[in-house]
């Protein structure tokens, strides 16, 4: 019982102590500075108490999420579409990847091939930056065709123009 009425009166002092200072803005600055120092000091048990929050609450932390995605639409929009065109080579890599996945074509062996196609998709980007010329990345046997299915795999990358890509329209020799 005194345990919980130390803790009623540090409540009480501790609000009172904030109203004071309220408008005190060395207070915030001190306060926020405490905060910080408390967070980097704790970083590994926050995160910890974190991630086993979140494991052991995923119903309730994905209607959460949910709820604030629909909340903040505008917000993800503007994110999302930032994300894309920092991340280009990153965001083909992906959309590539993908549309092998739907198709049964993608090869990945090991986690350094997926990181070397990804490498194949930044190359691509960094000759888009540095050239007037657009270039694309080329599956050289195609993912989709009747007599054949290639592979989403270094061996199977190219990097051509824009022009030579679609001028190659899907053909397989």
């Amino acid at each position: 019982m005194k345990s919980e009425e130390r803790l009623e009166r540090e409540r009480i002092y501790a609000r009172k102590y904030h109203q004071n200072h309220k408008d005190d803005k060395d207070f915030k600055q001190k306060a926020l500075d405490r905060s910080r120092k408390h967070y980097e000091e704790n970083r590994s048990k926050k995160l910890a108490y974190a991630k086993s929050y979140r494991e052991a609450n995923k119903e309730k932390v994905a209607i959460v999420k949910k709820r604030w995605v629909g909340e903040n639409k505008e917000h993800v929009l503007n994110f999302s579409r930032k994300y894309r065109e920092d991340n280009r080579d990153s965001h083909r890599a992906s959309r590539a990847k993908r549309r092998a996945a739907k198709l049964n074509a993608s090869f990945f062996p090991n986690t350094n091939s997926e990181h070397n196609v990804n490498q194949i998709y930044k190359l691509c980007d960094i000759f888009n930056n540095h050239s007037k010329i657009e270039w694309q990345v080329d599956h050289d046997v195609p993912l989709v065709h009747s007599k054949v299915c290639g592979l989403h795999s270094v061996s199977n990358l190219n990097i051509l123009t824009k022009y030579e890509n679609l001028s190659k329209n899907n053909s397989f020799n």
